[in-house]
């Protein structure tokens, strides 16, 4: 919700640059907790995926970060 409300009042690049912030957080904030839990998983299956989902999610937070620097 929080998201929304900065949002809302925003558009061009403003709001560019404000979702890719919102996307970068919420990115980092799954890492940690596969950081957290990844240890502790049995299931190889399930490891095989969180390890996956983490790669996954750390490219794409390069990503954001450089539309994000390149956003005027």
């Amino acid at each position: 919700q929080k998201m929304v409300d900065e949002l809302k009042p925003l558009s061009g690049s403003a709001y560019d640059r404000t979702f890719y912030h919102h996307v970068v957080q919420h990115h980092q904030q799954a890492t940690q907790m596969i950081d957290q839990h990844l240890p502790m998983l049995k299931d190889a299956k399930v490891k095989a995926m969180a390890a996956r989902m983490k790669r996954d999610q750390a490219r794409e937070i390069e990503e954001f970060q450089r539309k994000a620097s390149a956003t005027p």
